[in-house]
């Protein structure tokens, strides 16, 4: 309603002052974030479910890790079983499988028996605040899948997480041709992001030398190579008299730089 009135004065205001957009795009960003934050907290683990097994059905949505006889993932709920009854979720939990001999690929529709329980962070000042990462993240629990002969494969559902899985495909095809050595695991990290076989001692290395953000594509190596792309784009344009008639060198530019950061 709110925007239904804000709307409506913003359109009878906007001859008479040039600014009546801002506070409309306030509201309109406020109204977004408060409904994804309300779709994010529709589900939420019942206090008496926390730690009993139960049933949950869905997708794996992250690329598996396999670390010390242990797989984690994250778990895409589509259906959960609650006192034996049946209940659609469109959630995002965290699961750990030890001890697991099955393939699991991203996109795989498995039902499986688990505990979980709520995600808690710590609230020592300066500590991770691991629970607000969880909700930017859209996690709502975590747990573990329990030892069952009726953990079953469903399907295979390549194309909901394309990205996740074309990472798998690459990460397999690497590990067929990588030889294995002590800094095997950084190509992995640099190639698809898979940073879980650097060891706790070449992360100190890391650090030390101020080096461990080449390890992680963050926004500010996304801004650099946009910005090279387009200085190198518009400089080529500007030699081609046909090109800059059909369209202006900076947006040229512009576009190239887009397509580089996506």
């Amino acid at each position: 309603g709110m925007l239904i009135v804000f709307f409506s004065m913003g359109i009878f205001l906007h001859k008479r002052t040039r600014f009546v957009f801002l506070p409309f795009a306030f509201l309109l960003g406020f109204a977004f974030s408060a409904w994804y934050a309300g779709v994010l907290l529709s589900w939420n683990l019942p206090n008496r479910m926390e730690g009993k097994p139960l049933w949950v059905r869905g997708n794996i949505a992250s690329l598996p890790v396999t670390n010390e006889r242990q797989t984690s993932f994250l778990f895409s709920l589509t259906e959960w079983h609650d006192d034996h009854v049946g209940l659609k979720s469109k959630s995002l939990i965290r699961l750990t499988w030890r001890n697991n001999e099955q393939p699991l690929r991203v996109g795989d529709e498995w039902q499986f028996r688990v505990r979980i329980k709520h995600i808690h962070g710590t609230e020592s000042p300066g500590a991770f605040d691991y629970e607000a990462w969880a909700l930017q993240k859209g996690l709502r629990a975590n747990g573990y899948v329990i030892s069952s002969l009726d953990n079953t494969f469903i399907s295979h559902h390549p194309f909901r997480y394309p990205i996740d899985t074309l990472r798998q495909l690459l990460q397999e095809k690497i590990k067929k041709h990588l030889p294995y050595s002590h800094t095997a695991p950084w190509l992995m990290a640099l190639v698809i992001g898979e940073r879980n076989g650097i060891q706790p001692d070449d992360w100190q290395v890391l650090r030390n030398t101020g080096t461990n953000h080449l390890m992680a594509i963050a926004g500010l190596h996304i801004g650099l190579m946009a910005g090279v792309v387009h200085g190198i784009v518009m400089s080529l344009w500007r030699q081609i008299p046909f090109l800059v008639l059909s369209l202006p060198a900076m947006q040229a530019g512009a576009y190239a730089a887009l397509l580089t950061a996506m």
